[in-house]
Order: structure tokens, then C-alpha cells, then sequence
């Protein structure tokens, strides 16, 4: 038993009589077995700094209806949010809940008249998104123009939660 212990790596070092140094990190490194299986099951923060990385690779593009938006007819602005993969991979955005964006409404100087996520619901449900190579991905909502004055520019900014380079805007200019 004792000589089973001293051929472990640190085994003799539990032993009072023991002179032998302590293993250096080097030798406590992980074997080329416990590397592999952890290269198969990759690591959660090699995932998200490769996702947080390739997003800047997609195109986002919103578009609104109507045209011209006439405050008189209308009460929802339609809100169009495309993500498009250019690349020939396929890119995957993570998310930490069932939220795969948000659309705010503002005015000229940025105040936020509508938020789309203000009064809807996500549960803390870990997600992908996966965009293929050359397709797109649409997303058609809308918000509320009860706030908007005619004659007033507003902004409409979609963005995708956790991924700061995924941002696009469009300018609307309401009509009486």
C-alpha cells in the first residue's frame, strides 16, 4: 500500500518522512486524454468570446411601415428587423433568456417614447440563434405611435441584447 502511494504523483509528500519536493504546475498539468475530452466539449467562454466575435460579421437592416407614417390613419408602426449572414459559416448568437431583441422608438434627442420589450415577458431560458451562410433571419413587430407629435423626427433602433455591434437604425418622420 505505502508503495502505491509514493508512485502517485504527490502521494509521498503525505507522509512526515517524506523529503521529496512538492509537483511544479507543469507537472500538474491535465494529460493529453483530459485535454482531448476537454477540447470535444469545449469550454462555455471559448463559445461566447467566438459568438460575441463573429456577430460583427452580420448585417442588420430595419425597415418600417407605413410610408409616410400619418398620424391620423395609424397607431402601430410595423417594424421589420433583419439579420443576415453574408459569411460562408454559419454564425450562432448565444442568449441568456428567451429575448432575441429590442426596439425602441425615440425622439430626436433620445428620449425613449416606446420600448417593444416594455410590457412582454422572457424567461431566463438559455438560446441560440443560428444564422446559415447567405440566409437571413426576420423578425416583424411593432410599437405604439401614441406618443409621436406630427412634424417630429423619431428614431427607431433595433438592437440585439448582448451584442453591442448588432445595432441599426432607421429615421421616421411622422405626418399629421
Amino acid at each position: 500500500m505505502l508503495l502505491l502511494l509514493c508512485s502517485l504523483p504527490g502521494g509521498c509528500a503525505l507522509w512526515p518522512w517524506s523529503h521529496e519536493p512538492a509537483p511544479s504546475e507543469s507537472e500538474l498539468r491535465p494529460g493529453v486524454v483530459s485535454r482531448t475530452l476537454n477540447l470535444m466539449r469545449g469550454s462555455p467562454d471559448r463559445i461566447e468570446t467566438a459568438g460575441r466575435k463573429g456577430a460583427n460579421r452580420l448585417h442588420m437592416e430595419v425597415q418600417t411601415t407605413p410610408q409616410p407614417l400619418k398620424l391620423s390613419k395609424t397607431r402601430r408602426l410595423s417594424v421589420q428587423v433583419r439579420i443576415s449572414n453574408p459569411t460562408k459559416k454559419t454564425l450562432s448568437l448565444q442568449f441568456p433568456t428567451t429575448q432575441r431583441l429590442e426596439i425602441t422608438l425615440q425622439t430626436a434627442d433620445g428620449r425613449v417614447i416606446e420600448r417593444w420589450s416594455e410590457d412582454r415577458a422572457f424567461s431566463n431560458m438559455i438560446g441560440h440563434l443560428a444564422v446559415n451562410p447567405g440566409e437571413r433571419v426576420e423578425f416583424n413587430e411593432s410599437l405604439s405611435v401614441r406618443e409621436a407629435r406630427a412634424g417630429s423626427e423619431l428614431m427607431v433602433e433595433a438592437s440585439v441584447p448582448g451584442y453591442p455591434d448588432l445595432v441599426s437604425k432607421v429615421s421616421v418622420t411622422p405626418e399629421p
